[in-house]
């Protein structure tokens, strides 16, 4: 099974442009306006299934951790690069149909330098015949790039899965 995580919706503008109109300026703080408007952005694109909109806001070196129980017992961690991220979703749609994302709205924060943005995400999908559905607790973390806001980092703990209305965990 494929873990696909994602990335409200925001203006057609900002979801059009990427991540160029929600820059600050050059050595300028992350305000928490462009935070919100970036990490909706994000998420509008994942919503309207724009995974290349959706990944443009991923630097070349973010980093996903995904936390999931374990089926010898506890938890267990995963980490994959954003190629591997990408990649895992481009298997996840030449192996499932009937896809929906949704999330609840982006809940931003600016603490001591770390900017955040924090989510859940429902992830629905037909996959290999069964119907499969993912919750998970997300949270991205950004910086400035180059000029850019993008995500560097995203935290997900997957909090259910219910495969045929069998509710695995």
């Amino acid at each position: 099974m494929t873990m696909r995580t994602h990335l409200l919706a925001a203006a057609v503008l900002l979801v059009a442009s990427g991540p160029a109109l929600c820059a600050p300026a050059a050595n300028a703080p992350i305000s928490e306006q462009s935070l919100q408007a970036a990490a909706n952005a994000i998420e509008a694109a994942a919503r309207a299934n724009d995974m290349d909109k959706a990944n443009s806001w991923l630097a070349s070196d973010c980093v996903f951790h995904v936390t999931s129980p374990d089926p010898k017992g506890g938890m267990r961690v995963d980490t994959m690069t954003r190629q591997q991220y990408v990649d895992d979703q481009a298997k996840a749609k030449t192996e499932g149909k009937n896809e929906v994302y949704k999330s609840t709205v982006p809940v931003v924060s600016i603490k001591d330098g770390k900017a955040t943005a924090s989510m859940r995400a429902t992830d629905s999908q037909i996959e290999g015949g069964k119907s499969v559905t993912t919750v998970s607790d997300q949270v991205e973390t950004f910086d400035l790039r180059n000029g850019r806001l993008m995500v560097t980092a995203v935290s997900v703990t997957v909090v259910s899965l219910t495969v045929d209305g069998n509710r695995l965990f």
